[in-house]
């Protein structure tokens, strides 16, 4: 359905059962409750927050994707409002425009969104259940973040500790050691060399090591 308001058919009713919820899950994680309005009859599911009284964000949804709707003798429906991608009763996809029968512990699947809308009849215990989740949630976060800091000290303590285990560091392209047979034999600090070939050899491996 396009960006057009719901119209309740005819056989709505006038009132919802507002001891009914519809509970959005991902996997076994609780997301939001979606409590009925005792003044109206159904609720609208879609991507427009301006028509619709349920946010599907899912690219996959229409703006008016479905509605769920009490009937006159206090029953609820689901009705797919001509979607692109369709709505999904437990696992089983809709007709169109056709109204489907919903009981409580149904699960509702719209477009191809991994998010499932559950029908639950407590609305007190849903929204216990809700902010259980999102403390969970909190403590999750607060731990990984912990862990994260945690590790990240350790690794600069240890990158310090290898620094100083090590000292500095000179790194040498060219090394001259001269002896007694050298062309020049005498440097800056020694106007004589007098020490033989072999000791200047013995020298250049230890600066080696």
């Amino acid at each position: 359905m396009g960006g057009e308001e719901f119209r309740p058919p005819a056989w709505a009713g006038s009132e919802a059962d507002t001891s009914h919820c519809v509970c959005v899950y991902r996997g076994d994680v609780l997301l939001e409750v979606y409590k009925f309005s005792p003044r109206k009859c159904y609720l609208t599911l879609g991507q427009d927050k301006r028509l619709c009284d349920v946010f599907l964000n899912n690219l996959s949804a229409d703006a008016v994707h479905a509605a769920l709707v009490w009937d006159t003798r206090n029953a609820l429906f689901v009705l797919d409002l001509n979607s692109s991608e369709g709505s999904f009763l437990n696992g089983e996809k809709l007709t169109a425009e056709r109204r489907t029968r919903v009981n409580v512990g149904d699960v509702l699947v719209f477009g191809k969104s991994t998010r499932q809308f559950k029908i639950e009849n407590d609305v007190e215990l849903a929204l216990e259940n809700l902010e259980k989740a999102k403390a969970e949630y909190k403590k999750r976060k607060r731990d990984a973040q912990h862990d994260s800091n945690g590790s990240h000290k350790v690794q600069k303590h240890d990158q310090k500790a290898a620094k100083e285990s090590t000292g500095p560091k000179v790194r040498v392209r060219h090394l001259l050691v001269k002896h007694a047979q050298s062309r020049k034999p005498s440097s800056w600090r020694e106007a004589e060399i007098s020490r033989s070939l072999a000791d200047a050899e013995e020298l250049v491996r230890e600066y080696q090591e």
